[in-house]
């Protein structure tokens, strides 16, 4: 019994060992996965298989792997990644019907991928030969994104198909309905007409026939993509670019039978609404809010203001919310000007939505700048129409001056003149006063002669100069 106790303890210590190195192991694995809706076809049909990754406890950075297919079977027509999580592929996933194998090597960028059922690739083969028949992985890895590329596959997986004879096509076999003389057809009718969002959807409807097991979709170029009646009987498009689609719809039965339908149909170019809250006019240094209202969701928006007097225009390109909405808020951008608003949606195959109707946008100074402003005019102009007054002044006093110095040199030369007529006559009258025998008429001469002296010396010293 003491030998007993004793061995307990070591034997519990060496479960939990190999507990935590295996049970920690396992935790770390992850692996590849090849699943389809029905493992099952008919020689003629085709049957579609989704290659996927799960690893719930590690993120996955890397993947590679090859599968084999017996070409004898099965012939491989489509081979898709358009919803592929690899965003990277180191070598272009490719396919070989003669020696029957796929191979593809590609990356996840980081932090990598983390979870079940990650899709990697698409295959759609044609049953060529009954029998039973498998498409496996040879070979393959995952890595780990640890910063070691570790490989973490755990297995490599494999399906097996059951590939049956193609049946007679009869009347209960194929699904029509018996008893009745209706041709089978198969009907895609429009149940949605696109209203917010660029969404079409149709229902599947059956004229003579029973429900088939299941539906095959295919949406313009893309995959083929597996419905099961359990989704019901309307397909709803995901959110579509404008322009033209077209929809491909196939209903399958066990029986190696199939009725097609398809339809056209275009997503109208769907125009922004009004915005929302745009303000008429703002100051230089205030923001810019409004609202854009889009239909649509997480896509971005060119948004433009044109100068109205010309220029370059101010653009930015802003991303939607899942409503189509989007939240403008810009500041610091503007000048002093008049602005043309538009806008226009940019769709993912480098197409755009119409662009808005231009709304205008004023954009103020500031006004205590615009007071400055005329204050300084008003200086301006006061202090132009002073110096002009100024220089009026000046002019006048300069020709005043002139005038009066004229004048003063005038009176001076006058002065002198008449001072040296006036002494030139005193002196004659003087010098006719000492000579005797001067005639009457002579003598008459010279009184005049004094007279006139007296009356040129009174008008020149009564007029102001």
């Amino acid at each position: 019994m003491k030998h007993l106790n004793s061995t307990v303890p070591k034997t519990i210590s060496t479960i939990i060992l190999l507990w935590l190195f295996f049970g920690t192991s396992k935790v770390q694995a992850a692996d590849f996965d090849i699943q389809t809706l029905i493992p099952t076809c008919r020689v003629g049909n085709n049957i579609s298989l989704q290659i996927s990754i799960n690893s719930p406890d590690v993120a996955v950075n890397a993947v590679q792997g090859t599968l084999r297919f017996s070409a004898n079977e099965l012939s491989l027509i489509d081979l898709g990644t358009k919803d592929s999580l690899v965003q990277f592929w180191v070598q272009e996933p490719l396919k070989n019907n003669v020696a029957g194998l796929v191979s593809f090597e590609g990356a996840i960028l980081n932090p990598g991928y983390l979870g079940k059922a990650g899709r990697i690739l698409d295959l759609t083969f044609n049953c060529r030969q009954e029998g039973n028949t498998t498409v496996s992985f040879s070979s393959g890895s995952i890595l780990a994104n640890d910063g070691k590329g570790t490989n973490i596959l755990d297995n490599l997986t494999s399906l097996n198909i059951t590939i049956l004879p193609k049946a007679a096509v009869t009347a209960d076999a194929t699904g029509v309905v018996a008893g009745t003389k209706i041709t089978p057809k198969l009907i895609l009718e429009p149940v949605a007409r696109q209203t917010t969002d660029a969404i079409a959807a149709f229902a599947f409807k059956l004229q003579g026939a029973e429900n088939p097991d299941y539906y095959e979709i295919t949406l313009d170029k893309g995959t083929v993509e597996i419905w099961p009646l359990e989704k019901g009987l309307i397909y709803k498009t995901p959110p579509l670019d404008f322009g033209a689609h077209t929809l491909k719809v196939r209903a399958v039965y066990r029986n190696n039978y199939s009725l097609e339908a398809s339809q056209e149909f275009t997503v109208d170019a769907v125009a922004l609404q009004i915005f929302k809250d745009l303000p008429a006019q703002i100051t230089v240094n205030d923001p810019l809010s409004f609202e854009i209202i889009t239909q649509y969701p997480l896509a971005n928006v060119r948004l433009e203001f044109q100068p109205i007097k010309g220029g370059t225009p101010i653009v930015t390109v802003l991303t939607t919310d899942s409503l189509g909405y989007l939240k403008v808020n810009l500041s610091g951008l503007f000048k002093v000007d008049s602005y043309l608003v538009k806008a226009k949606v940019l769709l993912s195959d480098n197409s755009a939505s119409p662009y808005t109707a231009p709304v205008v946008l004023q954009v103020n100074e500031i006004p205590l700048k615009r007071f400055q402003a005329l204050v300084v005019l008003y200086l301006k102009i006061t202090v132009t129409l002073g110096a002009i007054v100024i220089v009026l002044l000046s002019v006048i006093f300069y020709i005043v001056e002139r005038i009066k110095r004229h004048n003063i040199n005038y009176k001076k030369n006058l002065d002198q003149s008449f001072n040296s007529l006036d002494t030139e006559g005193k002196n004659i009258i003087e010098l006719s006063d000492g000579v005797s025998g001067l005639s009457p008429t002579e003598s008459q001469s010279l009184n005049r002669f004094q007279e006139l002296l007296a009356k040129i010396k009174k008008v020149l010293y009564s007029t102001k100069l």
